[in-house]
């Protein structure tokens, strides 16, 4: 079977545009508001670099976010890596928060606060995809 590099890259961006949406309609549900300069969109590879050139383009001296969502666990973890090195206290100055829960956050001072993902529906969904697309019954989603 032939792995589709761009059906792949689509659905990353589908999902990843997924949890964008879900995060702001959590904002827009508790009345919070975000300014859209806040959004950061990585392109690429998820390491040090592709995180800190969305970090300088959403972060301006004396006015940055009291709080960072990331997309990923991954991204949270360089997020924090880089506050730190620029002299930053989590949580004091910023909180930052992962999403996935696949880092032992545990290993990491200061500790990641990660939105958890439960793995047996991600595994299921996962399966039921390829068995549609093997089966030839097609999968969008």
């Amino acid at each position: 079977m032939k792995l589709n590099l761009k059906r792949c890259a689509k659905r990353l961006q589908r999902k990843l545009a997924f949890r964008q949406n879900g995060f702001l309609r959590a904002m827009e549900q508790t009345s919070l508001s975000i300014d859209p300069a806040y959004i950061g969109h990585l392109k690429g590879e998820v390491d040090i670099e592709s995180v800190v050139s969305v970090i300088e383009k959403i972060f301006v001296p004396n006015h940055f976010p009291t709080a960072i969502f990331c997309c990923s666990d991954e991204v949270a973890i360089e997020l924090m890596c880089w506050l730190m090195h620029h002299g930053y206290k989590i949580p004091e100055d910023i909180m930052v928060s992962g999403f996935d829960n696949m880092i032992n956050e545990k290993e990491y001072m200061p500790s990641l606060t990660t939105a958890d993902v439960p793995l047996d529906v991600l595994g299921n969904t996962a399966v039921d995809i390829i068995d549609d697309v093997l089966c030839g019954r097609g999968h969008d989603e």
